[in-house]
């Protein structure tokens, strides 16, 4: 079980996917191969923050502490009893996902970039963009 471990340190980025998304910024992200999940605030500001809990009631907190993106630890997602929902907290309020049931099953979700103000900005070339 990989709960509570770096999904970028344990190399479960590579087969990962998004599989929900929340109001701006807010994702679920989601390894196959490593039958966890985590999530990942984009387009954000210091001091947002994005707590993934499975049906466990394991949690995993991302904290954007300086720049625009954060990932939080993960959770165990194995087993299609599984449940996910990532809830966060940004200076307009907060808000949650829907609850996500059984994310091996769930199909992956492109994630368009925003634009204006507090946008976040393309990944440069040979930064890993599958936290």
């Amino acid at each position: 079980m990989r709960s509570g471990q770096d999904p970028l340190a344990a190399g479960c980025g590579k087969d990962a996917y998004t599989v929900m998304t929340g109001n701006v910024g807010k994702v679920i992200r989601y390894s196959p191969h490593c039958q966890a999940a985590w999530a990942r605030l984009t387009d954000g500001v210091p001091g947002d923050t994005a707590v993934i809990t499975n049906q466990s009631g394991q949690r995993g907190i991302a904290l954007i502490h300086w720049g625009f993106d954060a990932y939080s630890p993960m959770v165990d997602a194995s087993g299609p009893g599984s449940t996910l929902r990532v809830c966060g907290q940004q200076p307009q309020g907060s808000a949650c996902t829907l609850t996500l049931t059984d994310p091996a099953a769930a199909p992956s979700i492109t994630v368009l970039p925003t634009t204006g103000t507090g946008s976040a900005s393309p990944t440069p070339k040979g930064t890993p963009s599958h936290r």
